[in-house]
């Protein structure tokens, strides 16, 4: 009787699907499953959003040092930055833009450093030629 009364129910409801084929339901749906993190929210590691600008020289547990070369007028998109110490191989003028569309322009000398708290943002060379900078990380320790 069960099997039966199954059997009815699948055939009906595959009459009603095939019935109305422009109507048809996909499952899952498409929206499956929610979005649980909004995407603005997931991490945006500088190396996965950037490679042809960034690379990593060195990394072990406690630090990472990143390479960043631009071309003049070139920008790194929306990415998150540990804290850290920026170095510039040569002269560089770069312009980090917040989310909140806050700006801040730096220019430093051939050697020179600056330290730069953890922030997501916007590396943007200003300069009229290529820029070259070390910015080393600081990674914080695992508990």
């Amino acid at each position: 009787m069960r099997t039966s009364l199954c059997l009815l129910l699948l055939a009906i409801g595959a009459m009603r699907l095939a019935a109305q084929p422009e109507q048809r339901r996909l499952y899952p749906p498409r929206t499956f499953p929610p979005d649980i993190i909004s995407q603005e929210e997931l991490p945006r590691d500088i190396v996965r959003v950037a490679s042809t600008h960034v690379r990593v020289d060195f990394e072990n547990d406690r630090t990472r040092v990143l390479r960043l070369t631009l071309g003049a007028g070139e920008s790194i998109p929306l990415h998150d930055d540990r804290a850290g110490v920026l170095v510039c191989i040569a002269g560089c003028r770069i312009r980090f833009t917040m989310p909140d569309g806050k700006t801040q322009d730096v220019e430093l000398k051939a050697g020179e450093t600056r330290w730069l708290p953890d922030a997501r943002r916007v590396t943007r060379n200003l300069a009229d030629g290529p820029v070259e900078m070390l910015y080393i990380e600081t990674k914080r320790p695992r508990t």
